[in-house]
């Protein structure tokens, strides 16, 4: 019988070493020392990337919001524009600024009023000149012209000649209720008849005397006769009695 001559094949030993494999030799070493710093080099040449990478991402997004804001900006304001034209096609006048800043405006006079007849009552002034000038919307226009009153009553009137006086009946009964020392009572009651929204009532005092000097009264709405007045009063002199 033939014999088998072949032999087996010898297994080669595996000498391949694993990653994990420290290496024992001086050259082994200083090769893993070299390969860590490579790793370390390339690790911060990726950092640096990543950081260039996300300046320029922020740089990016700060020049989309320095464009992005004048445009928000510009379009608000027409945004707005818009708004305030639609309120003023739609309301119409008073606008609401318009009737909160009148209201402010007549209740301010309101306040005042009462400090102000205080001070003018303590003065005592019996006997003294204005100077006094009415005018509404329905025709009457009484003034302007010195007028003297004594003792809460107007006892000489400007000449008729040296100013305007109509109707004179309208005037008369006006410089009668209009003196400085009435005028007070006549502006309260026009306070009490005020409208927000729809009148607009003014008034101004002299700062050391405390009298009156400018009142006004109009109104957003179409005027109506006698709706609307202004009434000054000016340079108030004491007269001196014999």
């Amino acid at each position: 019988m033939a014999r088998n001559t072949r032999s087996k094949p010898t297994r080669k030993r595996n000498t391949a070493r694993t990653p994990e494999h420290e290496p024992w030799t001086p050259w082994g070493k200083w090769q893993k020392a070299r390969q860590e710093r490579r790793e370390r080099r390339r690790q911060a040449r990726e950092a640096r990337r990543i950081a260039r990478q996300q300046a320029r991402i922020r740089r990016r997004r700060r020049l989309q919001l320095l464009t992005l804001r004048p445009l928000v900006f510009v379009l608000l304001l027409l945004l707005s524009c818009s708004v305030g034209l639609i309120v003023q096609l739609v309301i119409g006048p008073p606008f609401p600024w318009v009737a909160i800043r009148d209201t402010a405006r007549t209740v301010h006079v309101a306040q005042e009023l009462e400090s102000r007849q205080a001070r003018w009552q303590s003065l005592a002034l019996n006997h003294y000149t204005v100077e006094f000038e009415y005018i509404d919307n329905a025709g009457v226009w009484c003034g302007p012209g010195q007028i003297e009153v004594q003792d809460g009553r107007v006892v000489r009137v400007p000449d008729r000649a040296d100013t305007h006086w109509t109707p004179p009946a309208e005037c008369s009964r006006l410089v009668r209720q209009l003196t400085p020392d009435s005028a007070f009572g006549w502006l309260r009651g026009h306070l009490r008849e005020y409208v927000p929204g729809q009148t607009v009532l003014n008034a101004q005092f002299n700062g050391e005397f405390g009298y009156l000097t400018w009142a006004a009264q109009s109104t957003h709405r179409e005027e109506t006769p006698g709706c609307c007045w202004e009434v000054t009063w000016q340079n108030v002199r004491p007269v001196l009695d014999d």
